[in-house]
């Protein structure tokens, strides 16, 4: 995990491992380690988060992705599909933004209430997802925004 604080907010972001990581690795290198479900996983920290001060925005870096074939940039993901959706989906609240991966797709979608993008491969887009931290209003919350 990594947690960060400045004098304007508390913010963390970490990543969260597949419970299918054991089937794509080498039995060696997943030994006594535990892979269980994505959400649930993250859903348990939120508490510890937010005793830690982690208050108005939480980011999960997760490789998992989903497709659209709405072009990067342009607004709506009306076919939006993939294992992401349930993941995202079964997320706490207090979870604003999900970075994905794996497909190599760029997207930018709203799942749930929720920013879901992706950077396709080698980080070739990257999202500016600006927030007001104070608030926990999706209606002043500024649309996520790829940049090629």
């Amino acid at each position: 995990m990594r947690f960060a604080s400045t004098a304007a907010s508390r913010w963390l972001s970490w990543g969260a491992r597949l419970r299918s990581t054991p089937a794509d690795r080498p039995p060696a290198g997943v030994r006594g380690l535990q892979f269980r479900d994505e959400a649930a996983s993250v859903n348990a920290l939120v508490p510890e988060l937010r005793a830690k001060g982690v208050g108005r925005s939480i980011v999960v870096l997760i490789h998992e992705g989903g497709r659209s074939s709405t072009p990067v940039g342009e607004p709506g993901c009306a076919d939006f599909e993939g294992p992401i959706i349930g993941i995202v989906k079964r997320l706490d609240r207090a979870v604003d933004v999900v970075v994905s991966g794996h497909t190599h797709e760029a997207y930018v979608c709203e799942v749930d209430g929720r920013t879901v993008t992706s950077a396709a491969s080698y980080g070739r887009v990257v999202t500016t997802d600006r927030r007001d931290a104070r608030s926990r209003n999706p209606a002043r919350r500024p649309l996520a925004r790829p940049t090629m």
